[in-house]
């Protein structure tokens, strides 16, 4: 029964392998919709009043909202909304939308409908593909990407928008030639009324008799440049005669660039809560259709690809999860010393593992680096039961008992341990449940691996093992058969290091003053070094590629940008040329015109010497010193925080943006004169240069000028206006009206443009209007909404963002006054976050492995006991991570929790076989004695396959290694410290503290003795 029952786990783990879900972490996402809005022309200072906050405050309104951040720029807005958790994405956005269809009539008329995704439009994208043609017209590029590739795209499931980098449609112009327009007294304004009928088509009904039925459709489309051309104003005046109308192409606002050859770019960003590697997967489907469709001269490659990171990384896991299984095997063959014995607690690894994956279908959960990490460690954790019932049965097999005997025997005597070590791990985890955000998603899939592993393995222990063991356990030799005559506790250990233990055992029982106060101090040296450790939320990975995003100087052009950027690259191809990179990326004009990326794809781990921060230290020399352009390099994040990888950031937020502006620049101040801090800078600069036009309305209502004929001629002859949209065929051909001739490029040429009074006149804007020139912040930005000032403070090398806010929180309070106040955004906020929920929690996890050994043992001086030297095992792994330069982050403190349960569950091991030798009538002293002696093999197998199961974590390379090495020093380097204290001041406590409770059995005796007088009573 036991051998089917087993076997039917592993079926059923090999048919979870086949279906479960594969993703770098588990779902720890925040439910996040983002607001686009678009006002062509509108400068950052209108879009912050009149379409931000009116956005923010209808969708402040939505249940669920947690957070709310935005920002304001030159005709654009973005809002982006957080909710909590439980909030269904879906359900979300359409309450998103429905808010703001409510408030579309207090946006200005010319606003565009804002979009809604339900994703961050800030979020870096997954994937970034490239799209390519040697002999083909920019607009009909433009055109197969718009109507072919970008919808096949954005239909794959799980993205959220596929953004393009670099197209440009073709459109038609019209130049007005200002001269010719006013001589013949006509406006811009007439103009675009004219062009706004241009593409004009409507339905006018249908003819009838009592045979056919005939439609009837208008049509007055103009859609070439000669029929619009050919367009009156009046009777006399075609447009022809006061502009040029030509096709054109749209300005470039973008590139993209692949080794320097000029390109579509194409930015896939997935949904927020999405799986990264499926999206990367379907699109991919996606692109190699694509490939079958379009054109020979086409070409469509992903130069950039998140999932190829996160594959590596979980193959790397799985290498780690095979080479523990190994070193696992091997450490029970040199403690059994025989091949047959060894089988038996081997076979569970793969029965645990795989029911746990099943589990793991069945929760709903998936493969991803967390769980994958807990399958490594629940490799040393799920033969420790198969271990010590083995060892027992063998341990009766010594004593003469014959197999099966020995089998009933030991499995029954040690079947209370089995079972309380295994709820005690299992428990342990219950309070990481109650941690808020990320940290309790990460804790739970990771805390439920285990507690599964451990339950199946103490069934296959309790069940198959025994068996086994009758048929595969070996005989004992005459030598290794105990004397009976002699009392248990004084019976020769066998072998030199049972012999030395049980020596310093010895000693430690006679002078528990020693080992007490040499564990004090070792715990209170260990809680200064945790208040001093770095703190961080993930280590610094090595995700194979330099990424660095380039800001340039407020009002400086596209081209300008653009121009600095190719510098960068061709500086960087050395790297190409080299062969030490792949190819070189980069996506220019983000967001409008200030920001561009370039990205350095390196090779595979196996393929190259240097890490991704030599990379960066390199490229960061070469092209820090381009004028005009900083260059700012930003490290990856497996959590898809935003913003992530760039140090500190923060916000100074109050009422007033330029009193927020005058505290953050000071507060950036004082931090620049910190060693923490390579970089501080404001993301919010008043240099920005803007043209003011304050209208007279006095003189413009005296004259009969429409403040809307001002407003719409200036924009024409300074940029343009998209004035009407016209179809040509299945296209949406987009008509922009601009000035003609002399460019309008200088504040006091806007003084020369003529507006139409009332009485047919025309008369300059100097006439109506004041022209003076001002420096604006090109970027407004809120956040909870309160007006905010971002600050972004780079850290030095070996700098760590736990210290960083500390060195912040100090800062503000000593410089911030009256409604001003520090929000921490990205990293720096979850970091604060977790950091506060987590200290509570480990405390909480201690309270109910207590609490649980209480339970168990009826007693709270066994459960005391056990729990003593859980301090001492936690003191040992920060001292590890101390060692090592390592930091407290997500995966230490994974490491932390799993140490709890393992240092109790040692414990159990000696306390319960201490206590049973009470009950049959040893002293305390003789008990603890022979019950650290006995089961000195079973703790030292145990603890040594699960410190050896962990390291492949510490030596493996390759993707993620930063992050398995956190994990691995701290059950490592913790547990090798902290068995010491299982062996040594588990006794040591148990010498002190057990005296204070009778043994179980003499409280049985007392209840027999008092049920035998009510019955004798009775009778």
């Amino acid at each position: 029964m036991a051998a089917v029952i087993s076997m039917l786990i592993v079926l059923s783990g090999v048919a979870a392998m086949n279906g479960i879900e594969v993703r770098e972490l588990p779902e720890v996402d925040q439910p996040v919709i983002s607001i686009r809005t678009t006002h062509l022309g509108a400068s950052p200072e209108s879009m912050d009043a009149e379409v931000t906050s009116i956005i923010e405050s209808a969708v402040a309104q939505v249940d669920g909202v947690v957070s709310i951040s935005s920002s304001s720029s030159f005709a654009q807005s973005r809002v982006t909304v957080e909710f909590s958790n439980s909030t269904d994405i879906d359900i979300a956005a359409t309450d998103v939308k429905n808010a703001i269809s409510a408030i579309t009539r207090d946006l200005p008329d010319q606003v565009e409908e804002p979009q809604v995704r339900k994703a961050d439009t800030d979020a870096s994208p997954i994937m970034r593909i490239s799209v390519f043609a040697d002999d083909m017209d920019p607009g009909d590029l433009a055109n197969l990407v718009d109507d072919v590739i970008l919808p096949r795209l954005q239909a794959v499931e799980g993205v959220a928008q596929a953004d393009d980098y670099g197209v440009r449609n073709r459109v038609i112009r019209v130049r007005i030639v200002p001269v010719s327009l006013a001589a013949r007294g006509f406006t811009v304004n007439d103009v675009n009324r004219l062009l706004a009928t241009a593409g004009d088509t409507a339905p006018s009904g249908r003819l009838r008799n009592s045979t056919q039925q005939i439609l009837i459709q208008t049509e007055s489309q103009a859609t070439t440049p000669e029929a619009i051309a050919a367009l009156r104003l009046d009777a006399e005046t075609r447009l022809s005669d006061v502009a040029v109308v030509e096709w054109g192409f749209e300005d470039e606002t973008t590139t993209a660039r692949i080794n320097g050859d000029p390109g579509i770019g194409i930015g896939i960003i997935r949904q927020a809560q999405s799986n990264t590697v499926a999206v990367s997967a379907g699109v991919r489907e996606a692109v190699d259709a694509l490939k079958n469709v379009l054109p020979a001269n086409v070409g469509i490659n992903i130069p950039v690809d998140d999932s190829i990171f996160i594959n590596a990384a979980i193959q790397e896991v799985f290498k780690s999860l095979l080479l523990a299984t190994a070193i696992v095997v091997a450490v029970i063959f040199i403690f059994l010393r025989s091949l047959r014995a060894t089988i038996i607690p081997a076979v569970t690894i793969p029965v645990s593992l795989l029911g746990t994956v099943a589990a793991l279908w069945l929760a709903g959960f998936s493969i991803n680096l967390i769980t994958l990490l807990a399958l490594v460690m629940a490799t040393g954790l799920v033969v420790d039961d198969a271990i010590v019932v083995t060892e027992n049965i063998q341990r009766w097999r010594f004593k003469g008992a014959g197999k099966r005997a020995a089998a009933v025997i030991g499995a029954r005597e040690i079947v209370f341990a089995v079972l309380s070590t295994t709820v005690t791990l299992a428990a342990v985890f219950i309070p990481i449940s109650f941690l808020p955000g990320q940290a309790g998603r990460l804790f739970s899939e990771f805390g439920f691996v285990l507690a599964f592993a451990v339950m199946v393995s103490s069934f296959v222990a309790l069940t198959l093992c025994p068996v086994l063991t009758v048929r595969f356990g070996s005989n004992a030799k005459k030598g290794e058969i105990e004397d009976p005559s002699l009392p248990a506790h004084k019976r020769k250990p066998a072998g030199p290091l049972t012999a030395a233990y049980g020596s310093v055992l010895r000693f430690c029982l006679r002078a528990p003053v020693v080992p007490f106060g040499a564990s004090i101090l070792f715990a209170a040296g260990a809680f200064f070094v945790f208040q001093t450790a770095p703190k961080e939320l993930t280590p610094v990975e090595d995700r194979g590629r330099v990424f660095a995003m380039v800001i340039g100087q407020d009002g400086a052009s596209f081209n300008y940008l653009d121009r600095r950027v190719l510098e960068m690259e061709s500086r960087m191809q050395r790297f190409v040329d080299s062969g030490e990179a792949t190819s070189i990326v980069s996506i220019n004009g983000i967001g409008g015109s200030a920001r561009s990326f370039v990205i350095l794809r390196l090779p595979d781990w196996s393929e190259r010497d240097k890490s991704q921060a030599d990379f960066e230290r390199e490229v960061r020399r070469l092209i820090g010193d381009i004028p005009g352009a900083t260059p700012i390099i930003r490290r990856g994040n497996s959590l898809g925080i935003r913003g992530a990888g760039q140090g500190l950031q923060f916000a100074v937020v109050g009422d007033d943006y330029g009193v927020a502006a005058d505290a953050a620049e000071a507060l950036a101040g004082i931090l620049a004169e910190s060693e923490t801090f390579s970089d501080v800078r404001l993301n919010f600069n008043t240099s920005q240069p803007q043209v003011t036009i304050d209208v007279d309305r006095e003189a413009a209502a005296q004259l009969g000028v429409p403040i809307a004929d001002i407003t719409s001629a200036i924009q024409a002859m300074a940029d343009e206006v998209r004035a009407a949209e016209i179809f040509v065929g299945d296209d949406i051909i987009e008509v922009f009206v601009s000035g003609a001739g002399k460019p309008v490029n200088d504040p006091t040429d806007l003084e020369n443009i003529f507006v139409r009074t009332n009485d047919g006149a025309t008369v300059p804007m100097s006439s109506v209007a004041t022209i003076k020139e001002v420096a604006v912040a090109a970027n407004l930005t809120r956040e909870q909404r309160r007006r905010a000032v971002p600050v972004t403070a780079s850290l030095t090398e070996g700098a760590r963002l736990g210290d960083a806010v500390q060195e912040l929180r100090v800062a503000a309070a000593e410089n911030l006054t009256g409604s001003l106040s520090v929000a921490l955004l990205g990293e720096a906020r979850l970091l604060d976050d977790s950091t506060n929920a987590t200290l509570l929690v480990f405390a909480f996890a201690a309270l109910v492995v207590f609490l649980v050994l209480a339970a168990q043992f009826e007693s709270f001086v066994s459960a005391l006991i056990i729990m003593t030297t859980v301090p001492f095992g936690l003191a040992a792994a920060i001292y590890a991570i101390q060692i090592t330069g390592g930091s407290i982050n997500y995966y230490s403190q994974i490491g932390l929790v799993l140490l709890i349960g393992i240092m109790a569950k040692n414990g159990i091991l000696i306390v319960e076989f201490a206590n049973k030798l009470r009950d049959q009538g040893e002293s305390v002293a003789e008990a603890i004695e022979h019950a650290s002696m006995t089961r000195l093999r079973p703790v030292l197998m145990t603890a040594i396959s699960t410190l050896l199961g962990g390291l492949p974590l510490i030596l493996g390379s390759g993707a993620g290694a930063e992050s398995r090495a956190a994990l691995g020093w701290v059950v490592v380097g913790g547990l090798g410290l902290a068995t010491l204290f299982t062996l040594f001041l588990t006794p040591v406590a148990y010498r002190v503290f057990a005296g204070l409770a009778k043994p179980r059995a003499a409280e049985g005796r007392v209840v027999e003795e008092e049920l035998s007088e009510m019955q004798h009573r009775g009778a």
